[in-house]
């Protein structure tokens, strides 16, 4: 008696545990669409001391006004101009330790070649005004002769 009094018992909750899940509405998820305002460069928090920050990329430069397209510009041939410096100063580095290599090389080989000097690096981009927009040639002009 004791043992069908149980069964129904855990009959009748496990009706009443089924009916309560089924009747509960189905969890929805939160929409992922959310937009956030775009900041000019998103830093982190320095971790080792030295604060990063990471760049967006930058607008077209369609959209840009003339002036900041000029500093734009500026901006391009100061760089240009410092690669073009720490590329010579890599090729005489480069130059030196290839040299003192070779030489290292003759010497075991018991022949000993003079090594020449690298040729000078002719710069082959035109030279600009004060203005920096501009180009003009630096180069000799040879004097004008008057005609008879």
């Amino acid at each position: 008696m004791k043992r069908r009094y149980l069964i129904a018992a855990s009959v009748a909750l496990l009706t009443v545990v089924g009916v309560t899940i089924a009747q509960q509405p189905p969890a929805t998820r939160p929409s992922t669409n959310l937009t956030l305002p775009k900041p000019a460069a998103i830093e982190r928090p320095p971790s080792d001391g030295v604060l990063l920050s990471i760049p967006l990329p930058e607008p077209k430069p369609e959209e840009l006004p003339i002036e900041q397209l000029l500093e734009a510009v500026k901006n391009l041939r100061a760089q240009k101009a410092e690669l073009e410096k720490r590329e010579q100063a890599f090729m005489k580095v480069l130059t030196k330790k290839t040299n003192k290599v070779k030489e290292e090389i003759d010497g075991l080989n018991g022949t000993v070649t003079p090594v020449a000097p690298p040729a000078p690096v002719v710069p082959t981009t035109p030279s600009y005004n004060s203005s920096g927009i501009v180009p003009t040639v630096d180069q000799p002009t040879a004097p004008k002769v008057a005609r008879q």
